[in-house]
C-alpha cells in the first residue's frame, strides 16, 4: 500500500473503528447506536434531510441498532463485497469522530491532518468548569504514552516509531496546551497577568 492510499481518510476511519471495536464487550451494533445517538444529539438529523441521510427509531430497537450498523459499517467498506460511499461519510465523518473514545478521537484527528503540520487536543469548554483530577488524567496518560514512544525509539529506530513518537509527542503537546487554555479560560486573571507583562516589556 503506498503512502496516499496508506493515508486515505476512509482507510484511517476505518482503523480506528477496528481499535474502537477491540474494546471489551463492544460490537458494530453498538458502535452503531453510539454513532447515531450523537447524530441526533448533534441534530444532524435536520441538517442532513435534503441529503437523504437519516436512521429511522422504531419501537423494535434491535433491528434499529442492527440496521443503523449495517448502514454505517457499509458506507465505511467494513464488508469485503461492498465498496466505501466516500459521499455518505463527508457528511457524517464528524458525528463519527464525536463519538468515538476521547483517546481514539484525537488519534484518528491527529493522524489525518499530521502532513498538514498541526496537531490536535482536547478543548474543554469554559461552561465546563475546571475538573482538576479529569485534567490531570488526561495530562498522565497522554504524557505518559509520550514518553514511553520516545523510549522504545532506542539507539536505531524504525521509521514506524519514529512516526509513533512524533505523533504522541504533538498528542501530549496538545493535551498540555488544552489544559493551559482551560485555566486561561476559566481563570482571566492569568492572561490579563500575561498581558500586562508583555506591554512592560
Amino acid at each position: 500500500m503506498n503512502y496516499v492510499s496508506h493515508r486515505n481518510r476512509i482507510t484511517l476511519l476505518l482503523k480506528y473503528i477496528h481499535r474502537w471495536l477491540d474494546h471489551p464487550k463492544m460490537s458494530r451494533s453498538l458502535v452503531g447506536e453510539e454513532i447515531v445517538k450523537i447524530f441526533y444529539e448533534l441534530n444532524f438529523d435536520e441538517a442532513l434531510i435534503k441529503e437523504g441521510i437519516q436512521f429511522l427509531r422504531t419501537n423494535d430497537v434491535s433491528n434499529d441498532m442492527r440496521t443503523h450498523a449495517q448502514k454505517i459499517f457499509r458506507w465505511l467498506g467494513y464488508y469485503e463485497e461492498v465498496k466505501p460511499s466516500p459521499s455518505k461519510l463527508f457528511f457524517v465523518e464528524a458525528v463519527i469522530v464525536a463519538a468515538l473514545p476521547l483517546d481514539l478521537r484525537m488519534a484518528y484527528l491527529n493522524e489525518v491532518y499530521d502532513v498538514a503540520g498541526v496537531y490536535i487536543g482536547v478543548k474543554q469548554s469554559s461552561s465546563e468548569g475546571i475538573c482538576s483530577q479529569t485534567m490531570a488524567a488526561r495530562l498522565t496518560k497522554e504524557n505518559m504514552e509520550a514518553q514511553l514512544s520516545v523510549i522504545e525509539l532506542g539507539h536505531n529506530p524504525t521509521a514506524d516509531a519514529v512516526k509513533n513518537a512524533h505523533r504522541e509527542l504533538k498528542e501530549s503537546a496538545a493535551t498540555t496546551q488544552a489544559a493551559v487554555e482551560a485555566l486561561e479560560t476559566n481563570y482571566p486573571f492569568i492572561s490579563l497577568k500575561k498581558e500586562k507583562s508583555c506591554q512592560s516589556s
